[in-house]
Parts: C-alpha cells; structure tokens; sequence
C-alpha cells in the first residue's frame, strides 16, 4: 500500500514537474510581453516625470483600473470543494481588461502660467496628447503626453497554484516574481497573492448545485514605480454536467495603486506619490470550464464597471 502511495506521489511530481519546467518559459514571455509596454521606466517614467500628482493621477487612473480588474480575475472556475482529500492544481491564466473610449482621455490641469483650468488631453492607453491654445494669445500652446499603451485589451499572465482540501477548504497562491533581463530598460517586479476557499454545498447535501465563498488578497510591485494592493470577497457557483462544467458568481473587490518618480520640474530627487482607487467595486463572473483528465482549459467573462476577460489552462493532481 505503501509502495503504491509512493509511485503514485512520484509520478504526479514528475508531471507537475515537467508542466513546471515547460511553463516556465511561456510564463516568464508572457509576463516580460505584456509588462513591459506598461512598465518600461524610459515611457513611462519619462512621461511621469513632467506631470504634476494631480496631473499624473488623471493619465495613470486607467492603469489602476485595468490592473485591478485583471488581477482579481480568475481566482476560481468552480465552486465544488471536497470535504477530504488531497489535490493540487496548476492554472496558468491569461486576463484581459477592456480598453474602452471613455478611459483613453481626461481633462488635465493647465501649467501655472496658463492661470488655471483644465484641457481634455490623452491618458496613458489614450493617442496623441491634446493641444490647448491660449485664447489671449494664439502663439501660447499647451501639449499634452501621448498615450503609451495602444491595445483593445491590456493583458497579463500569472501562475496560480491551488491546494485543498481539509474540511470543505482549500487555498490558492499566486507568486512570481520577475528579475528585469540584462539591458532591459525594465523594473524588477513581483507578484503575491493569497486567497482561501470554503464549501458552502456540504452543509446542505440536497443543494442541486456546488456554492462556495472566497477571499484573495493580491500585491503587485514594480520596484518603486508601482505598488498595487487588491483584496476579492467572492459568492460563487458551479454545476458539472460530465466533461463541462458552469461557473458563475458575484463579488465585491478592491484595488489601490501607489505610484512615486521624480518630479523633472524640481530640483533632483525631489519625488511624487500618487495614490489611486480603482474603479470597479463589484463584479458578475460566467464561465465555463472543459476537463479532459488532469488537463483542463477555463474561460470566463467578468462584467463590472472595468470589463475583463480570463482563459486558462489547468493540470490538476
């Protein structure tokens, strides 16, 4: 019996094992790909560093907003929790947050010696910066900062790995953190989140469907660039039909975003924090989940006030 336990724990370290060193790479591809447009200190801080905090705030909002939304996706795609039993899951997710018109442009503050007032101007996922002219003196222009980031959906790829169950609940951890390449203009960042899950349906055996609740706490930083904190409560529901599964939920979430550079209209080392809210604060999750053994592959479509998207493929032991 022992034997048996034995082979049967190797062979499932060998497969997560070689699903590990496979990924690895894609993983570290996909992050470096979609962070570096977002975090590349020579736009982005180049860019900061010429606005104002009240300024900055206006062109980075939908950064914090689009940041929030992916990373409190994919935390589950399925409520059924075991009561007993030992089972590890590796997700690989891929989310996407809806760029929309509404958060490509904003209405910026003049420069001082414009005395006041505001012009509409591009964010940092916005095209060309706005022009304003002084209407007392049409050789006195004013241009905005471009937009850096131009897609229709703003991606990002993290690791999760799922480990449950002991009394109806399991728990989740995503962690990656990510050493600039060599002569890369990019900061060093790092990825934590922590979420926990618990079996509402093995209270009420009778319930035709699997209920469970959920929290995640996640941290993002990108050196001192970036510091994002989030935090999920989560109602969710599932049901297996052989092969498929549904899943769906609601939640309430949270998202801040904590930036700091240098300001380049003050002497050296003269900093600027910023401190964002994110926009969404509830969410409807429906997705839907194909198992094929210990391989799995989940998509679902999470519907707030900041729109996001999440596939994922899953090996499950």
């Amino acid at each position: 019996m022992i034997s048996g336990f034995t082979g049967k724990f190797s062979r499932t370290f060998f497969r997560l094992h070689s699903s590990c060193r496979m990924l690895a790479s894609v993983i570290i591809q996909a992050i470096a790909m979609t962070s570096g447009p977002v975090f590349a200190q020579s736009r982005v801080e180049t860019s900061l560093q010429q606005f104002s905090a009240e300024a900055a705030k206006g062109y980075i909002q939908p950064l914090a907003d689009l940041t929030s939304a992916n990373l409190n996706s994919g935390f589950y795609n399925s409520a059924e929790i075991p009561y007993l039993g030992l089972h590890l899951r590796l997700d690989i997710l891929v989310m996407g947050g809806l760029v929309t018109d509404e958060m490509k442009t904003y209405h910026a503050p003049l420069p001082s010696n414009f005395q006041g007032g505001s012009f509409e101007t591009a964010t940092i996922v916005g095209g060309r910066g706005g022009i304003f002219i002084n209407p007392f003196d049409s050789l006195s222009t004013y241009r905005g900062s471009d937009g850096i980031i131009s897609a229709t959906l703003i991606p990002l790829a993290v690791p999760q790995l799922t480990l449950g169950a002991l009394v109806g609940t399991e728990v989740t951890i995503r962690y990656f953190p990510l050493k600039s390449p060599a002569g890369e203009d990019l900061p060093d960042t790092k990825l934590f989140a922590f979420g926990i899950r618990h079996s509402i349906s093995s209270y009420v055996k009778t319930l035709p469907i699997d209920i469970a609740i959920g929290y995640m706490y996640t941290r993002f930083q990108a050196e001192e660039l970036i510091d994002y904190k989030g935090s999920l409560v989560a109602l969710h529901a599932s049901k297996s039909f052989s092969l498929l599964t549904l899943y769906g939920g609601i939640a309430w979430e949270n998202g801040t975003l904590d930036g700091k550079y240098e300001d380049a209209n003050q002497p050296t080392g003269t900093k600027v924090e910023v401190h964002l809210d994110a926009k969404n604060s509830a969410r409807v999750t429906i997705g839907g989940k194909l198992s094929l053994g210990f391989f799995s592959f989940a998509a679902d479509a999470n519907i707030a006030s900041v729109t996001s998207f999440t596939g994922g493929i899953g090996f499950e032991f």
